[in-house]
């Protein structure tokens, strides 16, 4: 890349991740990018920096720039990445492995936890998540009896 061409900023992006990612779709369109590097934190330990976001208040992102006679195109690529970014990442939820945490937990939290388990149960039914395994039954174990000391000693307060 030649310093001495006329380059204009398109964008400043929050994190390596999609500064690159544009960086990216831009190559795809032949459209020629600048994106000089910046350290936002020094690793005080010698290790890499793996940090994705900026910390510094200073901090202002990730400059993606791009030639002046290309600009209006890469306008048109910047479209089509704020619509991938805005959309938002659909999380499955995985109720069994919720249901596996929650029973194992029982001992902490009993009661609260009893609760959130069954809670996670059903929807592993309901979403088709279920799989009976050594897991399911190691927590169900465990569920059943953390129930059973509960419900024994309410019955024992009781009377």
């Amino acid at each position: 890349m030649n310093s001495n061409q006329d380059w204009q900023l398109l964008i400043k992006v929050p994190d390596l991740i999609q500064r690159d990612f544009l960086v990216n779709l831009l190559g795809e369109q032949q459209i020629e990018t600048m994106a000089p590097d910046r350290d936002v934190i020094v690793s005080l330990g010698g290790g890499p920096n793996l940090s994705l976001e900026g910390y510094s208040a200073l901090f202002d992102g990730y400059s993606v720039l791009v030639l002046r006679k290309d600009f209006s195109k890469a306008q048109e690529v910047l479209s089509v990445f704020e619509k991938t970014r805005a959309i938002k990442s659909i999380e499955i939820t995985d109720h069994m492995a919720k249901f596996h945490l929650s029973a194992i937990l029982s001992f902490v939290l009993p009661g609260v936890l009893h609760g959130l388990a069954l809670y996670h149960l059903v929807l592993a039914v309901q979403r088709k998540q279920f799989k009976a395994s050594v897991q399911f039954f190691f927590s169900s174990f465990v569920f059943i009896v953390t129930s059973l000391v509960i419900l024994n000693f309410l019955i024992s307060r009781i009377s």
